[in-house]
């Protein structure tokens, strides 16, 4: 992942040993390949918490994270942390201290970028195991698309 000082930071939250939880990692992974040196992305595959010690100094800040929903379609949705609430469309999260708790303690402690808004894209098989369902793959492509539509308006 590339380290150069960013005006936008991307960061992939997951467990790639987690089947569809990896779908932030595998999209962040793609992006990187991808990315110009004003963008930085990082992986998070450990407590979402942990995220706090470095929030500050991006202007927008852009998560992409798995949600739990019953074998659905593994849709991709877009929303806008400074506005939304993240646990009111995804109540089910696959952390202890989701990524939703997170965000809205960093709004609190008033360190969440002005522009951060989170990928939230639908997986149903969380086992242990590598790569993601087909289904999670197709969503983890679109996802990618939608997200360097972001970073290169």
């Amino acid at each position: 992942m590339n380290s150069a000082p960013a005006t936008t930071r991307v960061i992939g939250v997951g467990n790639h040993r987690r089947r569809d939880d990896g779908v932030g990692p595998a999209v962040a992974a793609a992006l990187d390949r991808l990315s110009p040196d004003d963008v930085r992305v990082e992986l998070c595959e450990g407590d979402p918490l942990s995220l706090l010690d470095g929030l500050g100094g991006e202007r927008r800040l852009i998560l992409i994270d798995a949600v739990q929903v019953p074998k659905g379609p593994c849709r991709v949705h877009r929303i806008d942390a400074r506005q939304d609430r993240l646990n009111v469309a995804f109540p089910c999260s696959s952390h202890a201290f989701g990524l939703s708790e997170t965000l809205e303690l960093a709004k609190t402690l008033k360190r969440l970028p002005d522009q951060t808004i989170v990928y939230a894209v639908e997986g149903w098989d969380f086992a242990h195991g590598r790569g993601l369902s087909p289904e999670a793959q197709a969503a983890a492509e679109s996802c990618l698309a939608k997200v360097l539509a972001e970073v290169f308006p």
